[in-house]
């Protein structure tokens, strides 16, 4: 009952984060044609081709649709950068592809490395896609261990994806741990390394960054499932429903922190079993 109420404050959680930032992200035509269809992409399929698909899609969209004339984006990348980006782009191949079982649980590191390089718009837009990776019969961590993760995520301190060694340590103990962690945020630490060094180009580039409005309006679509994943496990019950607009209230008006949110739906939810 607690895991239930929990995962409702994450929900709204959620649900304030992606109300924000669609006001923010999501402005003109091609923003909001954006986030509707990755949101029914999404919906409809939820696997790393459909994750990387949507992503490529977003920006091409918005690259093609910029009303800027076509404008070269010249950058020189040398040698050993081209290794590099020719490695890091086979793990993203590796997680898009469709793997059968063996393979998938045989792979899972190299392809979550290839997931954390997708990871756009935050710590909880990349619940859906490490739900993807970890909630198999070939990894065998359960819906309700990786809903509890993601859950306590917000209390604990550092980054939201401080959840990721904890699904490694369920897969392999300390090993997968510390195995997870550096394929999380290894690759994706060479990738944002390599494009600091070209950022002023691309900046400068007035169709990259009308690319980069469709690829962040894209992000929010993973918010919407994110919260989509998280409430069709819920019961239908009225308690949960106050639950839902209380958190909503303190997260989107009264701008509460988490733990507090948390604690106070922990004692209102055991005081009422006391009184059962």
């Amino acid at each position: 009952t607690l895991l239930d109420h929990f995962s409702v404050v994450l929900a709204m959680l959620i649900g304030v984060t992606w109300y924000r930032q669609t006001r923010a992200l999501v402005r003109g035509p091609l923003e909001w044609g954006v986030a509707i269809a990755a949101c029914v992409a999404l919906a409809l399929a939820a696997s790393g081709a459909a994750y990387v698909a949507i992503l490529l899609v977003a920006f091409a969209a918005g690259w093609l649709a910029s009303p800027v004339p076509s404008q070269r984006l010249e950058l020189r990348v040398t040698r050993r950068d081209g290794q590099l980006l020719a490695a890091l782009a086979a793990l993203i191949v590796v997680f898009a592809l469709p793997l059968p079982h063996p393979l998938d649980s045989a792979l899972l590191w190299p392809r979550l490395a290839g997931a954390g390089m997708t990871l756009f718009g935050g710590g909880f837009s990349a619940l859906p896609v490490l739900k993807t990776l970890f909630v198999t019969p070939a990894v065998g961590i359960t819906n309700d261990d990786f809903t509890l993760a993601f859950t306590l995520s917000p209390l604990s301190p550092g980054p939201l994806l401080n959840v990721v060694p904890f699904f490694g340590y369920l897969v392999d103990g300390w090993v997968g741990a510390l195995v997870a962690t550096l394929a999380l945020f290894v690759p994706s630490g060479c990738l944002v390394v390599l494009a600091r060094r070209h950022l002023h180009r691309m900046k400068a580039n007035p169709r990259f960054e009308h690319a980069m409005r469709g690829l962040r309006a894209a992000t929010t679509a993973f918010l919407a499932i994110a919260v989509w994943h998280i409430a069709r496990h819920v019961p239908l019950h009225l308690s949960y429903l106050l639950t839902a607009v209380f958190s909503a209230m303190c997260f989107g008006k009264l701008k509460l922190p988490a733990y507090a949110v948390y604690a106070t739906v922990g004692l209102a939810c055991g005081a009422r079993l006391l009184l059962a």
